[in-house]
């Protein structure tokens, strides 16, 4: 407790009317009347006279809230009923309440603001940087503390100086080496926002959280040249800012840097088909293609690598040796069924006279004749739900059965095989881009 020579008010009661008369007194007239050369003297003052203040209103408070005098004006809480009664925010009613308990476990700190010898900013924070040791060694560190603020010590020595003491008392503790205190219980962060949208961040970050953050804030926050006349705050304002636009660009997945580098695996049709359970899987697919029992869609089975880096697609090579053979086909279905008397073809088709003019055509119509065809093939194996997206699905493990650039695949069947890892025969890479090209598979 600190005693002075003055004699004070008589009671509580006069106490408050007096400190209220010399606030009355320094708004008005007495603020105006300063001269401005005492302004600093002053201020310095009043933060004396608000440590004092804070040591008191956190004693009375401590009382309070032990006897839980708040019950009886229907609060479940001191924070509750300084929020209401003392008509305070949230934030500022647990700020308080804070202070008042740190200050009954630092006792030392709570007589050293009571003597205004340090702050109540100081107070809390030297209680932070404290609250770790055993009573003992915590009530040795705040003495020293304190020493050293009345000293003339900044707040950045105070932290060295409790940062020694700290790691002083945990080289003496047998067993591991790791503190099982590491204030991970304590960790919070909270994000207030007013009428218009502005935000007030707040919060208690582990030591990994905190240096993870500051690594962003480091590389995203730098100086963008010599017109860039930003502070320090500003700019870590900003790298904040800019390390949320790049999260949310990446959709959210952190393995993704944010970046638009994007890995196209190219895988060939052909290695899709002759890989183990290939002919199954394509036969199976056929069926369902027409309209046959044996295809079940199933819901247990989800397309893997969802938005992943890379982006399978699986190509082919047109053999158009292929496609005149299924235009023999087409023409011996036509004799075929004409002789077995299979009736009239659309259109009048006459298979003979079909299979002579085939023979006939110049070499420029039948090349676009086979292109067509080509064309139609291409078209019945790739796209969605077609031989080659359900072949690379059923086939291939994680990230080359994930989607495709130009669409989002369906639930896989359920009778799949196991999936496997191909050979990638030879791959993409598309750095920069945001659109995604046309693409099959």
């Amino acid at each position: 407790m600190c005693i002075t020579d003055e004699q004070g008010p008589a009671n509580v009661a006069e106490a408050l009317r007096v400190a209220q008369a010399a606030m009355d007194y320094l708004n008005d007239p007495g603020a105006a009347a300063l001269e401005a050369a005492a302004l600093g003297g002053v201020l310095e003052a009043m933060g004396a006279i608000s440590a004092t203040f804070a040591a008191a209103r956190s004693a009375i408070l401590a009382r309070f809230d032990a006897e839980r005098a708040h019950d009886g004006d229907g609060y479940g809480s001191s924070k509750a009923w300084l929020a209401a009664r003392g008509r305070l925010t949230p934030g500022a009613a647990g700020a308080q309440v804070r202070l008042m308990r740190q200050l009954a476990a630092h006792p030392v700190l709570a007589a050293a603001l009571a003597c205004h010898a340090i702050s109540e900013s100081w107070a809390a924070q030297l209680a932070d940087w404290t609250r770790k040791l055993p009573e003992d060694w915590r009530h040795k560190a705040d003495q020293i503390l304190v020493d050293a603020a009345a000293s003339g010590a900044e707040l950045l020595d105070l932290g060295v100086i409790a940062r020694a003491a700290y790691e002083k008392w945990r080289s003496q503790q047998p067993g591991p080496d790791d503190d099982p205190d590491d204030g991970f219980d304590d960790r919070y962060l909270k994000l207030g926002t007013t009428l218009d949208g502005v935000g007030r961040l707040a919060g208690n970050l582990t030591g990994e959280c905190a240096a993870a953050l500051q690594a962003v804030l480091e590389a995203l926050g730098k100086t963008a040249g010599p017109d860039d006349d930003r502070t320090d705050a500003q700019r870590s304002h900003d790298a904040l800012h800019l390390a949320c636009q790049l999260l949310i660009r990446a959709r959210m997945v952190p393995d993704r840097a944010g970046a638009d580098t994007r890995v196209e695996a190219i895988v060939a049709l052909g290695q899709l088909r002759e890989m183990p359970g290939g002919t199954a899987i394509e036969h199976a697919w056929l069926a369902a293609v027409a309209g046959q029992p044996g295809y079940l869609m199933g819901t247990n089975a989800q397309a893997a690598a969802c938005d992943a880096l890379i982006s399978p697609v699986v190509t082919g090579h047109p053999d158009l040796a292929l496609v005149d053979q299924m235009i023999e086909v087409l023409l011996d279905f036509l004799e075929a069924t004409s002789d077995t008397g299979g009736g009239s073809f659309p259109g009048g088709i006459d298979p003979a006279a079909a299979r002579e003019r085939s023979k006939a055509l110049p070499p420029q119509a039948w090349q676009a004749l086979r292109y067509a065809i080509a064309a139609l093939a291409v078209d019945l194996v790739s796209g969605p739900d077609r031989l080659a997206s359900i072949l690379r699905q059923g086939l291939l493990g994680a990230p080359y059965n994930g989607k495709s650039l130009a669409f989002r695949e369906r639930m896989l069947p359920s009778w799949l095989p196991p999936r496997a890892a191909p050979q990638v025969t030879r791959s993409r890479v598309t750095a920069g881009t945001s659109g995604s090209p046309k693409t099959n598979g």
